[in-house]
């Protein structure tokens, strides 16, 4: 039976699109994609209704998003049919339906979504904060189709929360309950793995047959669980799975006792590094271990670059701080700095230096010495012998006491230093 196919015309007139397999590329078994669906909806046409059976363990996150979004875009309405499980990605598809059907023994599943990563640490932070966004838009989406509220929805995501018909209807993920029906399995062993509380015999009765194979744990793998095959045929795939397994956990270098996470992850980490591979080669033009060597001879090139770059910094920086000594001490010495104003200079520079733009802050002193008056009271060996008078500071021309009450409260907003020397000058 092809899981993914187009019926034009089910029992009753209306045209059915069958989703059964994984969402997006899978290493397991059937899948099918958003451009299959995209295809499969152009094929169809304009109709009144469109019928989605659905019946997937989930898959790519994104892959789901976008089938989703092409249901909600559809001119038809779209009621969806859950024929067996909607599981993680499958369960997004589902709230694409205008109408969403659960068949009596189908199981819902929604939680957060999870990924293998490769990289460093930072590489790690930004993959958590990926995941985060996938998972909110995960959550706006069941909130909007079930009307339950944020906190509700990401509790339930965070816990893994499976619904049977019942409580899907009741918490708003379906609006009708169908006959209950025997599908095809789609939940492999692979998929289980990745789930904390997999009601593993409700989906094994899902099927005439023995989907999942693994539910109980041997004693010689106790990562790969296995139910008791019922026919000489189960029997027949039961020997090729374990042979199977056997060769993949020996190429991969893994331990005897090795679950299906654990032969996800190493595969995981074996697809990105091909993947980046493959980016080298394109990137570089050259192919095989020629393009790995142009990479690192690049790399080698980039920490030396890093290194002269930062050793120009310093240089810099040790600039910065001479020019702005030297200004500071010019300042003072042509009274135009006082100890406040050269405070709050210094802790400016400071500031910008740590950012690489002291030199802006050397600008701005500059500036600001060439232009201001000399605000520093005389000091007591500069005063005039014989008792004559102390030369009184000016602003605008005009002495302290020749200052309007609105001109004295100008001046102390715009030059607060000016104010207090002009004031004490006069005070005595």
């Amino acid at each position: 039976m092809k899981r993914f196919r187009i019926i034009q015309a089910a029992a009753d007139g209306v045209p059915e699109l069958l989703l059964y397999g994984e969402v997006g590329d899978s290493m397991w078994g059937d899948a099918f994609s958003a451009r299959q669906v995209n295809q499969a909806l152009v094929e169809l046409g304009e109709r009144p209704l469109l019928r989605v059976r659905l019946n997937s363990p989930g898959g790519d996150a994104f892959e789901g998003i976008a089938i989703h979004n092409l249901l909600k875009a559809h001119p038809a309405k779209v009621e969806v049919v859950v024929d067996g499980v909607a599981l993680s990605a499958a369960s997004i598809i589902a709230m694409g339906g205008d109408v969403i059907a659960m068949a009596e023994n189908a199981l819902m599943m929604i939680h957060d979504p999870w990924t293998i990563a490769v990289g460093g640490a930072e590489d790690m932070r930004a993959t958590a904060d990926q995941l985060d966004l996938v998972s909110q838009a995960l959550a706006k989406t069941y909130v909007r189709r079930s009307g339950q509220d944020m906190a509700t929805v990401t509790q339930m995501m965070a816990a893994e929360t499976w619904f049977g018909a019942d409580d899907a209807m009741r918490l708003g993920f379906a609006d009708q309950i169908v006959e209950q029906q025997t599908v095809e399995p789609t939940v492999t062993a692979a998929h289980l793995a990745r789930f904390r509380h997999a009601p593993v015999e409700k989906i094994a009765a899902l099927s005439d047959t023995t989907p999942p194979r693994w539910t109980q744990v041997p004693a010689d793998r106790p990562g790969l669980a296995k139910a008791q095959p019922r026919s000489q045929a189960d029997a027949a795939d039961h020997k090729q799975d374990i042979m199977e397994f056997n060769t993949i956990i020996k190429a991969l270098d893994l331990a005897d006792t090795a679950d299906e996470k654990t032969i996800l992850a190493a595969i995981g980490k074996l697809a990105a590094r091909a993947n980046l591979a493959r980016d080298y080669e394109q990137l570089t033009g050259k192919v095989g271990a020629e393009s790995l060597g142009v990479v690192r001879a690049w790399h080698s090139a980039s920490e030396k670059v890093e290194q002269l770059e930062a050793d120009n910094a310093k240089l810099a920086l040790a600039n910065d701080r001479r020019d702005f000594d030297a200004l500071k001490a010019e300042g003072k010495t042509g009274k135009k700095l006082t100890p406040a104003t050269a405070e709050h200079f210094e802790a400016r520079f400071v500031a910008a230096a740590g950012k690489g733009a002291g030199a802006d802050v050397v600008a701005e002193l500059r500036g600001f010495l060439a232009v201001a008056p000399q605000v520093l009271p005389p000091q007591p060996h500069e005063q005039p012998q014989n008792g004559g008078d102390v030369a009184e500071l000016t602003h605008d021309g005009k002495t302290w006491t020749e200052l309007r009450p609105m001109e004295r409260h100008r001046l102390n907003n715009d030059n607060p230093d000016l104010y207090t020397a002009m004031r004490q000058a006069a005070q005595g």
